[in-house]
């Protein structure tokens, strides 16, 4: 996995080689092991590499006939068009998958895409069309942003990057009532204003003689149901699992699981030994507080399975220290606030000398695993009315509904067309393959932002075999019954967990969906000094919103009087976003003595 970064000017300005290095200076994290630039008329690229594939033949900016790549990401079936395009006549360098992404682009263009199976963010520069060609992976699991101003664009791994390179950091104010009903933007929206996400499965041409864009794939809006009853069904997701996973074991260094004790990483790792080396690795949270601690899953599991299980443990004091790290590192308000524990469980991999993780990811939003899910059938099947637009996105996706949201900002209504159109793709579905959906295209790119981050900031590549696209399109077209019915969820994988041999007890115990003992910090009044953060008013964001009412929440909230968690946690993490990239007042440690 790697870290891309560059800039595009047709106005005929030099290029400054010092703004491009440190455009991909900043993001050294992502890539510690090699580093390239690439400087031509109108555009300038930098690159990070962390090495994974063809570890001594896969340095970037690569280059073949009049074309350059940058390129992060892993292509799973690479070998396959490798010797489709060794047919036609191309001759390789190297074994890299880089340069069978770059080759296979010469040949059939935007064609290609359809081609690949993996995760992918790339830019490749056409030397004698003077063109730029970027493409993002179907379900979004490499980031890839982009800004303009006047006549230049930028475009990289991070948004660091394109700050870095001088484009301006500033708050996205439309959007902060979406950010504060679903704690994150969707789409191609960021908080960043005039700073975009390039969509999942799309690409995007840049020439002189203007812009192209398309998408090449999308979650599919209709069930056509493959007759199988659920044995047959089960034994064709297992199947496809298996063939996932076999493909992102391939690697040169050393690859392993992160595991928590729950069906989907237990099914995984399962796997995962099966194919893989006799003493395989394995890696844990462990919470100090027993009422957030899912180790001891992770310990029968591993037993179980004979894998060698690592577990890492974050004090107070550490999650304190390291936020704002956390929160540098993840470009945008942090979503989640177990993002620290998953960097600390990644670093723990590094230490042990496994650079890839196999992760669960996908597998909630594939399989009804999330209990809103069953909350949100139950709640809308009690009402005698036909569910409305907001009733399903409120109970079926916020965090936060209108009337805090309305009080804290003074207004509730969110305009992101995204969402819109999710949902109106989506809504003749049955209730929970609409939710199911509307998570694939919305909440799982924000999942998938923080395992990357987080990965990349220690070191680590993330792999996620549930979001192989062939699984993704099989388990969309099977019947809503076979996953969630009568207040059960992941239906198939419970069954395919027992098959495997782990026990029914285990398989389905609650879920516990990686909590942290934040909301209790918060709440005792020791989580300073970032609740100071809601009081002090000192920040751009506190502009946004009534800080009385903020604080009339904290103070509630501490006194026992409602269930403020949530909403309390994004205004700490907005705040220390804006302090971090907007305002500049919250200066973020050396990031190299985390290594």
């Amino acid at each position: 996995m790697c870290g891309l970064a560059g800039i595009l000017d047709y106005s005929g300005n030099y290029l400054d080689e010092s703004k491009i290095k440190k455009m991909g200076e900043v993001i050294r994290h992502r890539g510690p092991d090699d580093k390239g630039c690439y400087i031509d008329q109108s555009i300038g690229l930098a690159f990070r590499r962390l090495s994974i594939i063809d570890i001594k033949g896969g340095h970037q900016p690569m280059f073949k006939k009049n074309y350059v790549i940058v390129y992060n990401g892993e292509l799973y079936n690479y070998q396959n068009i490798r010797k489709e395009l060794e047919t036609i006549g191309y001759y390789f360098k190297t074994s890299s998958d880089t340069e069978v992404v770059l080759t296979a682009y010469i040949e059939w263009g935007v064609n290609a895409l359809t081609k690949f199976n993996g995760m992918w963010a790339f830019a490749i520069w056409d030397k004698d069309n003077k063109s730029l060609f970027l493409s993002r992976d179907r379900l979004g699991i490499k980031p890839l942003y982009y800004a303009r101003k006047r006549e230049t664009l930028f475009f990289a791994s991070e948004i660091k990057s394109i700050l870095e390179g001088g484009f301006p950091a500033e708050i996205n104010k439309e959007d902060i009532a979406e950010y504060f009903h679903f704690a994150f933007l969707a789409g191609e929206r960021t908080m960043f204003k005039n700073i975009y996400a390039l969509p999942p499965g799309s690409w995007i041409e840049y020439s002189t003689e203007g812009i192209k864009q398309g998408v090449f794939w999308n979650i599919e809006s209709n069930i056509s149901c493959d007759n199988l009853d659920i044995e047959e069904t089960t034994k064709t997701v297992l199947d496809f699992l298996e063939d996932s996973v076999e493909l992102r074991l391939t690697s040169d260094v050393p690859v392993g699981t992160l595991l928590s004790g729950g069906v989907d990483s237990s099914i995984l790792t399962y796997i995962s030994k099966g194919k893989s080396y006799r003493n395989f690795h394995t890696f844990c949270v462990k919470m100090d507080d027993p009422e957030y601690d899912e180790s001891k899953y992770a310990e029968i599991a591993a037993k179980f399975m004979e894998t060698i299980n690592h577990t890492t443990n974050v004090s107070k004091k550490e999650y304190l220290s390291l936020l704002p790290h956390i929160a540098w590192l993840h470009d945008e308000p942090i979503a989640f606030s177990n993002a620290l524990h998953m960097f600390s469980v990644c670093s723990l991999a590094i230490d042990h000398g496994i650079k890839v993780l196999l992760s669960g990811e996908g597998a909630d939003e594939l399989f009804g695993g999330y209990i809103r899910y069953l909350e949100t059938i139950e709640r809308i099947s009690k009402s005698d009315s036909k569910f409305s637009n907001d009733q399903l996105l409120i109970l079926g996706s916020a965090v936060y509904g209108f009337e805090k949201v309305n009080r804290l900002l003074g207004h509730s209504e969110w305009n992101n067309p995204w969402r819109s159109n999710c949902y109106n793709k989506y809504k003749s579905l049955p209730i929970a393959d609409c939710l199911m959906r509307m998570d694939q295209c919305t909440r799982i790119v924000s999942l998938l932002h923080r395992q990357d981050r987080m990965g990349m900031g220690s070191g680590v590549e993330s792999r996620v075999p549930f979001l192989d696209y062939r699984l993704v399109e099989f388990v969309n077209r099977i019947p809503v019954e076979y996953k969630i019915s009568n207040m059960n969820s992941k239906i198939i994988l419970k069954d395919i967990a027992i098959t495997l041999g782990f026990k029914r007890k285990a398989i389905y115990r609650p879920k516990m969906g990686f909590p942290t003992p934040i909301p209790k910090w918060i709440k005792s009044g020791t989580f300073s000094p970032y609740i100071d953060f809601i009081r002090d008013g000192n920040s751009s964001a506190s502009e946004l919103y009534d800080s009385k009412y903020a604080v009339q929440l904290l103070k509630d909230y501490q006194e026992g009087k409602g269930e403020h968690s949530v909403i309390l946690w994004l205004l700490i993490s907005l705040e220390l976003w804006c302090r971090i990239f907007v305002d500049k007042t919250l200066k973020v440690k050396n990031p190299d003595i985390y290594f």
